[in-house]
């Protein structure tokens, strides 16, 4: 995997305050999104749409260069899941559960890649595979990260056709590369 999908795991461990407060210019052609419904401080492509939704204690921001209000769903997008009070719903830490959502998506798509990226607070468990969107041949970068001591699980992924990933995959570095989780 490209050393640039991993520079955002260094955010992970700032406090949200002060990323808000000292977060860097964005890149030419993106905008800096927060999301209202607590899931976090993205970037979004200019052109891209953002879209919230919550649910009980799953919040979810969808950034797509479809819009899905309109479309209904997308084909190139990045979404964040967020399960806030995690324990409450589960006998297994977020930790553990976001490894065994790794595995299960190894084990049921073609993969590209994988890996576990040890973090100071948090490890990422990441996976890039094949896998086929509303009969499309899509790659998806798959991350999932528990967070124990914030009793939250983070669900993160974008994804693209196929055939548009090698043009998209240096924007999807750029989404990846600078965002804070739960501000």
């Amino acid at each position: 995997m490209k050393t640039t999908i991993f520079i955002f795991f260094l955010l992970l461990v700032l406090p949200a305050t002060a990323f808000a407060e000292k977060r860097p210019p964005a890149p030419p052609g993106f905008s800096w999104y927060v999301a209202k419904n607590g899931v976090g401080t993205f970037l979004k492509p200019d052109g891209w749409h953002a879209l919230e939704q919550s649910k009980g204690n799953t919040h979810a921001i969808f950034i797509s260069r479809e819009n899905i209000k309109t479309h209904g769903r997308f084909t190139a997008g990045f979404t964040v899941n967020q399960i806030t009070a995690y324990s409450n719903s589960s006998s297994i830490k977020a930790s553990e559960y976001a490894k065994l959502y790794i595995q299960k998506t190894i084990d049921k798509h073609e993969v590209i890649n994988s890996g576990v990226v040890k973090g100071a607070a948090n490890d990422m468990n990441v996976a890039r595979v094949k896998a086929e969107n509303a009969g499309v041949e899509t790659i998806v970068h798959h991350i999932s990260v528990g967070m124990d001591k914030r009793d939250e699980l983070y669900l993160i992924s974008f994804e693209a056709p196929a055939s548009e990933w090698d043009s998209l995959n240096q924007m999807a570095g750029q989404l990846f590369s600078y965002f804070i989780l739960g501000s």
